[in-house]
């Protein structure tokens, strides 16, 4: 941050700021990895009916 505007940001108001920034951070993260589950869950579904149709056509 630049030194004009330390001075004038009261250190309240800077850790305020600085903590719900983290918690965007986390909840960004959260969604990614949520997003990321999702598509690692329906890649194995995927390939679960592939494998179930592959021994239907073998048994």
């Amino acid at each position: 941050m630049r030194p004009s505007l330390r001075r004038r940001i009261p250190r309240k108001v800077e850790r305020l700021i600085a903590g719900l920034t983290a918690e965007r951070d986390k909840a960004y993260q959260d969604a990614y990895l949520a997003g990321w589950l999702e598509g690692y869950e329906q890649g194995l579904r995927e390939r679960l009916d592939t494998a179930t149709a592959a021994l239907g056509r073998v048994v």
